[in-house]
């Protein structure tokens, strides 16, 4: 008769301490998993900014000196946009001016195509198109222009392929003033910004492998867990085996009571039947 009643108390003891377990783990997988993908990231943050001081570093080099010559051999050609882009030497030959703008675009085409990473000089009153800035960038410098000039990043998908993208501002100097009109370039004030690409496909696919070995992890923990809360002693009990233990605790102590009559017996192998209506006692 009592069968079912204690299968359910089974029943929600076993749902109360399942639930409770999974969700505690599920919260700590989420947290753990979000703090993994915050610290890859980070790092690829870091690089980002590294790269970004680099390509200011070598502009700043070219930019003091005016600009550099090399000898305009091969497949070397004059920037269109320079007035008066080479130089010819004693003996004849022909050297042409690299500025900040078209060493940082080689630097770039070099990094393209050792499938590294891509960066770019832009501002929006650009001669050149192709250092015309696309949405992200003029996001960028917009927001460097208004006051604050700490640098941005967020991910995006070009074609198939995610990639971070970090832009950080040019700030003008008195040397950029050689190449750069100065009325509207002044020194201390925002010319543009860099912005670097790093591909992160192998990155977020690391970050998706991780996120799954912590799952099952933390599925195979959180169902020892489970085992050890609802068989203390490690034996695979039917799940009701719980719950038997602490009714036949309670059963034989109210057995031993004989203050208390005994209303409800056990049947061994059963389970437990009314022993007969208890007797009131006769006031006096």
């Amino acid at each position: 008769m009592f069968s079912p009643i204690k299968n359910r108390l089974a029943l929600k003891y076993f749902l109360t301490t399942a639930v409770t377990v999974s969700l505690i783990f599920t919260l700590l997988y989420a947290w753990m998993a979000r703090r993994h993908r915050q610290f890859v990231l980070e790092q690829i943050k870091k690089q980002a900014v590294v790269l970004h001081r680099q390509i200011v570093l070598t502009r700043q080099w070219v930019s003091d000196h005016n600009y550099v010559l090399i000898e305009k051999q091969g497949k070397v050609t004059s920037d269109p946009f320079l007035s008066d882009p080479d130089i010819l030497d004693a003996e004849g030959r022909v050297y042409t001016k690299v500025t900040p703008a078209i060493l940082t675009r080689e630097l770039s085409a070099y990094a393209v195509r050792g499938d590294l990473y891509a960066f770019n000089l832009t501002n929006d009153h650009a001669l050149n198109p192709k250092n015309r800035p696309d949405s992200f960038e003029q996001n960028a410098i917009d927001r460097f222009r208004s006051g604050n000039r700490e640098g941005i990043h967020r991910i995006e998908m070009q074609g198939e392929v995610p990639v971070f993208r970090y832009a950080a501002p040019v700030i003008v100097r008195k040397s950029c003033l050689s190449c750069h009109d100065g009325d509207r370039y002044r020194p201390g004030t925002v010319g543009g910004c860099i912005s670097v690409r790093i591909p992160v496909a192998e990155a977020m696919s690391e970050i998706r492998k991780n996120n799954l070995y912590l799952f099952l992890g933390m599925t195979a923990l959180s169902r020892e867990r489970i085992q050890e809360a609802l068989w203390p002693e490690g034996k695979l009990y039917r799940w009701s085996r719980t719950i038997d233990v602490h009714v036949q605790h309670l059963r034989a102590k109210l057995e031993a009571d004989p203050e208390h009559p005994a209303l409800i017996l056990t049947v061994p192998g059963v389970g437990y039947r009314w022993a007969g209506r208890a007797k009131v006692p006769e006031s006096g």
